[in-house]
């Protein structure tokens, strides 16, 4: 029997290098640890061949992003992509935890598989995960995002889960909406201050109403009581919105602020102040808890052109701190 069920999934050469590059890490800091580890595969149709992770994975057929175009929109389409990818597996899930672990966010800890179930015993979190990333407002806070979340099954039964987005059905469906791509993009960047002020206040207005994956599962759970518990993003004071923004997020309610009002959500701590490789300088998301760093998010590997250089730093920034956890 398993200890835990980690799901992923992978759908180009970046997603499956690094999932291979995941089970190496994963593996080598957790030993003891039996894992059961469902892959959803969610390669395209045609073009080139792309090879599959190498690990001891369990793959599951995912869904064909070429099929899915005839349904939805773009970029809705990524999203329920990897939503009902997620769905697929969880007929599979049958142990108490169930950890969602995306293939570019990697946990540094020594034995952290061990730590992560001996926290939610002792503790007893219906979930624990990393939440978005404070630098995009739009996305929901103070809620594990699909890319690291562990569910407690007991608590919360991971087959009832709906990691579809909740996006009105107008504006993602081509039957209606042909062609539209939604959210609206951003306006092109202008120099005048009223042009400026205009797309700024849009963007606060929609400060966390994106409806990407997990937000159903967000909604189901909002009034259950639930304790659900989050790692601390580092956020860099010059990452930050401007000064002018953050002294008007000072008088303004948490659904209109750029900047997460409840305290202790986020940290300038981060791995380099700690004496661990500095990701954050390599545009990487760290993710710290009680105090200590703890994981990584790469995030956006397909809009890179050094993405060789990327993965080589990364591979040995891990093993350095591999070394050092």
């Amino acid at each position: 029997m398993s200890d835990i069920t980690i799901c992923s999934m992978y759908h180009s050469k970046d997603s499956s290098d690094l999932l291979t590059l995941n089970w190496d890490l994963t593996t080598s800091l957790n030993p003891g640890v039996k894992i059961l580890w469902l892959v959803g595969d969610n390669r395209p149709k045609g073009g080139e061949p792309i090879e599959p992770p190498k690990g001891g994975f369990t793959f599951i057929q995912g869904y064909h992003s070429e099929d899915l175009k005839r349904v939805y929109n773009w970029p809705i389409l990524a999203a329920y992509h990897g939503g009902l990818c997620l769905n697929a597996l969880l007929p599979y899930c049958k142990t108490k935890y169930v950890l969602f672990l995306d293939s570019d966010f990697f946990v540094v800890r020594r034995d952290w598989l061990k730590e992560l179930i001996a926290h939610m015993e002792e503790k007893k979190p219906a979930m624990f995960g990393a939440p978005w990333h404070p630098k995009y407002p739009g996305k929901p806070r103070y809620f594990p995002t699909h890319a690291f979340s562990c569910y407690n099954s007991d608590i919360i039964p991971v087959w009832e889960l709906d990691f579809n987005p909740g996006y009105d059905f107008k504006y993602t469906h081509t039957s209606t909406n042909p062609g539209a791509f939604y959210p609206p993009e951003d306006p092109p960047r202008s120099k005048n201050v009223l042009y400026k002020a205009f797309f700024n206040l849009r963007k606060r207005l929609a400060i966390g109403s994106s409806r990407d994956v997990t937000w159903l599962i967000r909604e189901s759970l909002k009034n259950s009581g639930l304790w659900v518990e989050c790692a601390q993003p580092v956020w860099k004071e010059q990452h930050k919105k401007s000064k002018a923004s953050r002294f008007l997020d000072m008088f303004l309610p948490e659904r209109f602020s750029f900047t997460p009002k409840r305290p202790h959500y986020f940290t300038d701590v981060g791995f380099k102040e700690k004496g661990y490789p500095d990701f954050y300088e390599l545009d990487m998301e760290e993710y710290m808890f009680e105090g200590e760093p703890y994981g990584i998010h790469i995030r956006n590997t397909h809009r890179r052109k050094d993405i060789a250089r990327k993965f080589t730093q990364l591979a040995e920034g891990l093993k350095s701190s591999a070394k050092m956890s």
